[in-house]
């Protein structure tokens, strides 16, 4: 009732025509200003202030608390389970872990990666205060992986943030910047490891990387939530707007778990909704099979 209500407030908001004076996209936010980056590829204290400076717009939009912010939210979790896959070397990426997280049923097992995905969504989804105690479970999960100190510490490093902030829920940032070519240094341009003595020589330049690829997210995701709002308004549907919180709440939706959860009356009513946006470029069809069908902000 609670996402619906905001669904509707916010499509309201995005189809009122704005005041005098007022910019038309005042509902989006801003991109964040050329020159933090640039003082991010200074020294380590300019690296830093542009972290803080990052940091700042970044927790305006959480505290705003956006509809789409569950969308932003667990595609951040799907890349941290990405690069958690790939730390491990194991053969599963965002497209696997998407099918796995949505297609398999319950009780099944989603694999190795897949189990990490639902932990990490499990932490992304509690409140601050309770999202560490999914970290022995992640630790027994890794089983002493080579990876896991390293892993864990980004993860920590994500909840401490989230504490200091005041956010009800984390955010998973730091786990998804492992690879960035942006952080390699040293003469062989290896790469930082958040479990060694060298993590603080790109510590803050990492957290500006995080936060400014999640701020640009960000920004993306509102402009589709906003041709969202408008493309569903002129949808016959009697969701009352829980189809669309459904879309705006998750990475992906599968139209048949929509029924009864967004008013959908069937398993067809539910797909048409979902193809009618995807048609007008609202949704986006997140798979290319032709049966079990997810689709995305």
């Amino acid at each position: 009732v609670h996402a619906s209500s905001k669904i509707t407030r916010f499509s309201e908001q995005t189809l009122r025509c704005p005041p005098s004076g007022e910019p038309a996209n005042s509902l989006i936010p801003n991109p964040l200003p050329r020159w933090i980056g640039f003082a991010a590829s200074a020294d380590r204290r300019d690296a830093a202030f542009a972290a803080g400076a990052a940091l700042l717009a970044l927790d305006q939009i959480v505290r705003s608390d956006p509809p789409w912010l569950g969308v932003l939210r667990a595609r951040l979790t799907l890349k941290a389970a990405s690069v958690a896959a790939k730390l491990l070397r194991q053969k599963a990426d965002e497209a696997a872990l998407r099918d796995a997280q949505h297609l398999t049923r319950p009780g099944d097992d989603p694999g190795p990666a897949g189990r990490l995905h639902q932990m990490l969504r499990q932490i992304s989804s509690r409140p601050t205060r309770q999202a560490g105690d999914i970290l022995p479970m992640m630790e027994a999960e890794l089983r002493g992986a080579p990876v896991a100190a390293e892993f864990l510490s980004l993860l920590e490093a994500d909840l401490v943030l989230a504490q200091k902030l005041g956010w009800g829920t984390p955010l998973l940032l730091h786990a998804g910047v492992v690879f960035d070519p942006a952080l390699r240094h040293g003469p062989d341009g290896r790469r930082p490891r958040a479990d060694r003595p060298d993590w603080h020589v790109v510590s803050d330049r990492a957290l500006f990387v995080a936060i400014s690829a999640c701020h640009a997210q960000a920004v993306t995701l509102a402009r589709r939530a906003e041709n969202l709002a408008v493309a569903a308004k002129n949808l016959r549907t009697r969701d009352e707007g829980r189809g669309l919180a459904l879309v705006l709440a998750d990475d992906a939706v599968a139209p048949w778990r929509m029924v009864g959860r967004a008013g959908f009356g069937s398993d067809r009513a539910a797909r048409r909704f979902c193809e009618t946006l995807a048609t007008q470029g609202a949704l986006r069809l997140l798979t290319d099979r032709p049966t079990f069908r997810l689709y995305g902000l």
